[in-house]
């Protein structure tokens, strides 16, 4: 499965399936940071996701757990 991550301005990093194509597709969400998200990447091996925050600063590592 694809998979396509995003991070909003609340604090939650969000996975999509991909191709996402109609607006307001299902997501599973990740809650976390305590502000806005900054960036969001995948490691080489796709089998983690690292996210950034704003304010709070924190790296966080997210496991994509398949189940």
């Amino acid at each position: 499965m694809q998979l396509i991550a995003t991070g909003d301005d609340l604090g939650k990093v969000n996975l999509f399936r991909y191709p996402t194509v109609k607006e307001g597709a299902k997501f599973v969400k990740g809650v976390g940071h305590s502000s806005h998200v900054t960036k969001v990447r995948w490691n080489a091996k796709d089998t983690h996701i690292l996210s950034t925050g704003g304010n709070d600063t924190t790296v966080m590592q997210w496991k994509l757990n398949n189940k």
